[in-house]
């Protein structure tokens, strides 16, 4: 592949938005988007291979999707589940409340039993390797990332092991300010402009994996015919 570009998508592809904004063009290092400074922290998250999706057998298994679902604002889930339609990729919701979704074969809805953590608990145990996990929870994103998983915000963010070091930091920060009895207020509503991170780091992230597999599948199919011929 060297370092050819990939025809991009648009923002409207995945979320069915006016904006038009053009999608990232994946490479074989990762993304290129000089609008988007993060995308040298995507940059640096792929190197030569999707991280931790073979198995035993060498063989590439499929890529998942867990949705910290419980505050997870209502326009990121639809990007995702046009996502999941689009690529075949499965998203999963995890969530202590039931949440409306799709009737689609790509997306599933998992409701754990009321209690603090336990969708975050839940999320740890099924996530694998080279899976995604989408969540605004800090130390769930960052207990997913020691196991090889890759965190995404739904602002957007996706987080390396020194953004994600910083955010842990700021967390007990604002949670001693809140202790010693100063009010910190509440996240702001998300923006046009989150949402468009969002779906541009999804979009980056599913192409990457698309071009990974379409390669193992040439590899494979290069293999075998090499073996015919020697027969």
């Amino acid at each position: 592949m060297g370092g050819q570009h990939h025809a991009a998508r648009t923002f409207d592809d995945l979320s069915g938005a006016t904006h038009g904004v053009e999608m990232v063009a994946v490479q074989r290092r990762g993304i290129s988007d000089p609008r988007d400074p993060a995308g040298d922290v995507f940059r640096g998250a792929f190197v030569t291979e999707w991280s931790g999706t073979t198995d035993r057998g060498g063989m590439y298994r499929n890529m998942k999707i867990w949705v910290d679902a419980d505050a997870c604002p209502a326009a990121i889930r639809e990007i995702l589940f046009r996502a999941a339609e689009r690529t075949g990729v499965k998203v999963t919701l995890v969530a202590n409340q039931p949440v409306r979704v799709p009737a689609s074969a790509h997306v599933e809805f998992v409701q754990v039993s009321p209690g603090f953590d336990v969708a975050d608990n839940e999320i740890v145990k099924r996530a694998r390797s080279g899976d995604l996990v989408v969540t605004s929870d800090i130390p769930l994103a960052a207990e997913v990332m020691e196991n090889g998983v890759h965190a995404l915000s739904p602002r957007g963010e996706l987080h390396s092991t020194e953004t994600i070091r910083q955010r842990l930091n700021m967390r007990d920060f604002m949670d001693t300010m809140r202790a010693s009895g100063i009010h910190t207020g509440g996240p702001s509503a998300l923006s046009g402009r989150e949402r468009r991170s969002f779906a541009n780091h999804l979009d980056g992230m599913l192409t990457r994996y698309a071009n990974l597999l379409e390669r193992t599948e040439n590899r494979s199919l290069q293999g075998r015919s090499g073996t015919r011929r020697r027969l």
